[in-house]
């Protein structure tokens, strides 16, 4: 478990079900096709360098209730309430919001309790 992860653990509400994501800029058609082609590697790249820069992200849902955090290298964290903007799917892989693609990278098991 990385820092963000147990930063994450211990401010999100017990039962919530969390993911992590990848955020990139929303491409335009030329990179498109060509992260196709090269089979998702100038994606990946760029998520790499994000985390370390950046920090991380994770959209937890705990019900009806949906947010997206993100945690600083620092370990700050700011959140945004998508309710409402964001429905859950299963089938949904991905969202945008202000600018940016979010990715579902893996899901995170349910919080039973806090670390």
């Amino acid at each position: 478990m990385n820092k963000y992860e147990k930063k994450l653990y211990k401010i999100a509400p017990k039962g919530a079900t969390i993911y992590e994501l990848t955020r990139e800029d929303i491409a335009s058609k030329t990179e498109g096709t060509l992260d196709f082609f090269l089979g998702g590697l100038l994606r990946f790249g760029k998520s790499l360098k994000f985390v370390k820069s950046v920090g991380a992200f994770f959209l937890v849902i705990n019900g009806e209730h949906v947010e997206l955090f993100h945690i600083k290298p620092s370990l700050e964290v700011n959140k945004q309430n998508l309710t409402g903007r964001l429905q859950p799917s299963k089938n949904r892989k991905s969202f945008d919001y202000n600018g940016y693609r979010y990715t579902l990278f893996r899901k995170k098991h349910k919080i039973s309790s806090t670390l």
